[in-house]
């Protein structure tokens, strides 16, 4: 079983170089600059990637913080009030981020009809 499980393991990580090689191929043909994250374990990786939490250590590398304002990436009629982000809250984290070296992505989710929710463009006003 063990020895099945490698080889499905190279075989996966065959493809993912591969498609890695491929992509940027094509982006060197376009004239496209860019980079790759370590998620979905890439074979090559130009910086790592943590989710809403700022990492309690100085990573070794080049990385990122990528959250949305709440739980979730886009509008969630379950979350409360209580579960976003205040300006506060959003500053205090980009200031940990940048203290640390890292960069922060912070995901707005629209609502359908592509209005930003007062409650996220408020929080972002907060922040300046």
């Amino acid at each position: 079983m063990q020895a099945k499980l490698e080889r499905q393991q190279a075989l996966n990580d065959s493809r993912r170089a591969l498609m890695l090689d491929a992509a940027r191929s094509v982006f060197q043909r376009l004239g496209i600059e860019g980079v790759v994250n370590d998620r979905f374990w890439a074979s090559h990786s130009d910086f790592m990637v943590y989710e809403y939490d700022v990492p309690d250590h100085v990573p070794d590398r080049a990385w990122e913080l990528c959250r949305g304002l709440s739980y979730s990436f886009c509008v969630n009629q379950a979350e409360e009030p209580d579960d976003f982000l205040d300006g506060a809250a959003v500053v205090a984290m980009l200031v940990e981020t940048v203290a640390k070296g890292g960069h922060l992505l912070l995901n707005v989710g629209p609502d359908a009809d592509g209005s930003i929710p007062e409650i996220q463009s408020r929080a972002l006003r907060d922040a300046g």
